[in-house]
């Protein structure tokens, strides 16, 4: 083989190496783009159900009774035509999930849907490709009072979700008990004839994988 020959075939190999190895750097990039942007939008769609999580908090506060929102007619407190179609769909699933976990138990919690938002409606910067938040409401399972439309202790289930496009969601569930308050007024709060009835107590606060 001549000079020029084995030449030319070393210029070739090495482009090879140079296309092999770019592509290579090429596919890192775009792979590591991807799991920053899944990244960041997993922690949107966490902090967008934060955020409806303590909405809901609040409005549940200025209830008089637990009644109205364990109602099956309940038509929930906000109801966004935008996600209403989802809110159904999503309440139908939650409970299957529900029955299958209690089975027959007649004190299991029967999800009643409180709200269902567009994060446009309630965070003042948006939420970028976030499509809904859902908050049910359910008694308790601890009770034995066989009816989960009925609270006796005064504690219930609030269950939100934040759902996004691509499949994205994620799941938080509060257990929260109901409390007079006592001694001065809560903290923001001037008087005790400005505080509502009850507080809310957290017991416990999970993500639901």
């Amino acid at each position: 083989m001549s000079e020029r020959g084995s030449a030319l075939l070393i210029a070739l190999m090495s482009t090879m190496l140079l296309a092999a190895l770019g592509a290579g750097v090429i596919v890192t990039s775009i792979t590591e783009t991807r799991i920053a942007a899944n990244f960041r939008d997993a922690q949107e769609t966490f902090y967008v159900a934060e955020a409806g999580l303590e909405l809901s908090l609040h409005e549940l506060m200025r209830l008089p009774e637990w009644e109205a929102v364990l109602a099956p007619a309940s038509p929930g407190s906000v109801t966004d035509l935008d996600v209403s179609d989802e809110a159904a769909v999503r309440t139908a699933v939650l409970q299957l999930e529900t029955d299958r976990v209690f089975g027959a138990d007649p004190n299991r919690p029967r999800w009643v849907l409180h709200s269902a938002r567009s994060p446009s409606s309630f965070l003042s910067d948006g939420a970028i490709g976030q499509v809904g938040v859902v908050a049910w409401t359910a008694d308790d399972p601890w009770e034995t009072d066989g009816d989960p439309r009925h609270d006796e202790n005064g504690v219930v289930l609030l269950r939100v979700q934040a759902f996004g496009s691509g499949g994205r969601r994620r799941t938080l569930e509060m257990t929260l008990e109901r409390v007079r308050p006592l001694g001065g007024p809560p903290k923001g709060i001037q008087s005790m004839a400005q505080a509502p009835p009850w507080l809310l107590d957290v017991v416990s606060w999970r993500e639901v994988r």
